[in-house]
């Protein structure tokens, strides 16, 4: 027969993984206030970042017909 965990899993620090997977610049090592433990949780802050609107992509760059940059008239007289 076999015999139950009388425990439930730790489904904080699971969730706290799949995020890591997800967006692994938003999981953060703390230490623990209780323990003194490095622990690992999420920075709210940078999360709310990564899932935020892209910012709009940079204009097109400006494009100017050669002619008006290239047109200075050509002497036939070598300057002195």
């Amino acid at each position: 027969m076999e015999k139950l965990k009388m425990h439930s899993p730790d489904l904080i620090k699971e969730n706290i993984a799949k995020i890591g997977e997800l967006f692994p610049g938003c999981v953060i090592e703390t230490c623990d206030e209780s323990t003194g433990e490095l622990r690992h949780s999420v920075d709210f802050e940078k999360l709310i970042q990564e899932l935020s609107d892209p910012p709009p992509p940079p204009p097109p760059p400006l494009r100017f017909p050669l002619k008006t940059m290239c047109t200075t008239p050509k002497s036939s007289t070598p300057p002195p």
